[in-house]
């Protein structure tokens, strides 16, 4: 994506690789008019200190003027770094900038809104933006969708229908942020503007630059950020970032257990959604998420040990979601979302085609040879249950499941000795397909090519020349 510089506007001394602008401003309106008259298209941090008790009329005031407020995050100096602990408010507000400058809030969905009533004052400052209106909805990397060609799932879980096509096509008008598609997509193509696979990395990378110790991360809306300053939190706390969204359906499993894998315990402060409960239940179950409805709530959770740790890299591509679970669960787990695979293969159609392993966009799936036997591998470190083998296969021989396998990781998913020409003795291919081939022939009745299934191309073209030379 490409965006403004960063700008941090404060009235601190604040020292990083950003533009600072230092304003001391009487009233929010001063604050407001300076943002849009100077500032767009840029990552903002606002960063002052009770800066949260403003935030409901930062927001209104700079959307009434047809401005792209997710564009901007609200850093309340004190309270942050008091919760931090080992972390400088510099150090904070980059890896909040960090957010937001791999995020997709420059591709936020805009529409034009010609029936809002706006006054002349208004009008003369932002002319026709005034009526542009930026909607908080799901963002599609096109790009990242068509790694899965047949893929379909968001489309087919949408509730409101609002998905259609490929890549999918977006109806805002339909579209009521309940976050499933996001929760459901193996490769998290479609995201809400300000939460993006990348900018959580970036997010984490940063934080990790500064410090590897365990902390809590607090996820909660930024109307609800008033609240939480409000808070009567104790200096008893263990070290705790904030992590402010729009919307709680923003959160996904995957994105929570990136979190958890890298030393954060999440903490969901606020009322969760009934879509959000079910994407997550897993994780609430085995109480890898933590939640609390009030922010008096959190006083006893942020009291307690982080018992979390970071573990650094991930070494495939979901490795971290089992590693994860490999420490918090202790059986087999069946999964309400695509965090880990398990392919099944019906053993009896199968021919070992290849078909599954051409088409993995993770090379999750192999073809090995052992011996005088040939073998279908699942590295299950690297399956993320997209269905690509599944919608792929023409024996309809494959099924997928979001499931997690304790303690695996490689499986044989089915075997066949391999078949060698009856002249020469050379590799034909699996025996799984060298009989299907002759049933197929002896269906049609064929009995004469049925001779030479079981004859290599060499041995054939041998065959061919001393037929006509006799």
């Amino acid at each position: 994506m490409i965006l403004g510089r960063d700008v941090v506007i404060s009235d601190h001394d604040i020292v990083g690789e950003w533009e600072l602008k230092r304003i001391s401003f009487r009233d929010i309106e001063e604050l407001i008019e300076y943002i849009h008259m100077n500032l767009s298209n840029n990552p903002i941090i606002i960063a002052y200190n009770n800066i949260w008790r403003y935030t409901d009329e930062i927001f209104k005031r700079l959307r009434d003027r047809g401005f792209n407020v997710y564009t901007i995050d609200l850093v309340d100096i004190n309270f942050e770094k008091m919760l931090s602990k080992t972390l400088s408010i510099e150090q904070i507000i980059k890896a909040r900038l960090s957010r937001i400058r791999y995020s997709n809030v420059d591709k936020t969905p805009v529409k034009m809104s010609l029936n809002k009533s706006v006054s002349r004052k208004a009008l003369l400052r932002a002319h026709v933006n005034v009526f542009l209106e930026y909607i908080y909805k799901p963002v599609v990397d096109v790009e990242t969708c068509m790694m899965l060609p047949r893929c379909d799932l968001c489309i087919r879980s949408c509730p409101s229908k609002a998905l259609d096509e490929k890549p999918p096509k977006v109806y805002y008008d339909k579209c009521v942020n309940c976050g499933i598609c996001y929760s459901i997509c193996p490769v998290q193509a479609i995201n809400p503007p300000q939460i993006t696979p990348r900018s959580v990395d970036m997010f984490i990378k940063t934080v990790r630059s500064f410090s590897e110790e365990p902390m809590y991360i607090i996820f909660t809306l930024f109307d609800k950020l008033k609240d939480l300053y409000f808070t009567d939190l104790d200096t008893d706390h263990q070290p705790t970032l904030i992590f402010p969204i729009q919307s709680i359906n923003d959160l996904t499993p995957l994105n929570l257990l990136k979190f958890l894998f890298h030393g954060f315990t999440p903490v969901l402060l606020g009322e969760l959604d009934v879509y959000l409960r079910r994407s997550i239940r897993e994780l609430l179950s085995l109480k890898m998420i933590l939640t609390a409805e009030r922010p008096e709530d959190l006083k006893n959770i942020l009291r307690k040990k982080i018992i979390s740790k970071y573990k650094g890299a991930s070494r495939e591509v979901r490795d971290y979601v089992l590693q994860i679970f490999n420490e918090y669960v202790e059986k087999d787990l069946v999964l309400s979302f695509p965090g880990a695979g398990y392919v099944y293969v019906d053993d009896e159609k199968c021919t070992l085609c290849e078909a599954c392993v051409r088409s993995c966009p993770t090379k999750a799936l192999k073809i090995l040879e052992y011996r005088d036997e040939i073998r279908l591998i699942l590295s299950i470190n690297r399956c993320i249950g997209c269905r690509e083998c599944e919608y792929i296969c023409p024996e309809n021989a494959v099924k997928v499941y979001w499931y997690y396998k304790k303690g695996s990781e490689e499986e044989v998913l089915t075997r066949s000795n391999i078949a060698r020409c009856v002249i020469c003795g050379a590799p034909l291919g699996p025996e799984k397909m060298i009989r299907k081939i002759e049933n197929r022939l002896r269906s049609l009745g064929d009995h004469e090519a049925i001779k030479y299934v079981r004859i290599c191309d060499k041995c054939k073209t041998k065959l061919f020349y001393e037929k006509i030379f006799q």
